[in-house]
């Protein structure tokens, strides 16, 4: 039977590798500020809906 050589574990695996890309990194941030933008806009959303069903109230 033949012995399998075992695989040394590498320093960098490849998915850090990846993770650590320029490209990755500025997709992400790019996510990032559009989550920020729906959250902000959403806000501004349920706020005006607030003040339009109490000034609709009276």
């Amino acid at each position: 039977m033949a012995v399998k050589k075992k695989r040394t574990a590498r320093k960098t695996s490849f998915l850090s590798k990846v993770q650590k890309s320029s490209k990755v990194r500025k997709v992400r941030a790019k996510i990032k500020s559009k989550k920020a933008e729906l959250k902000k806009l959403s806000r501004e959303y349920k706020a005006t809906l607030k003040s339009e069903s109490r000034r609709l109230a009276r």
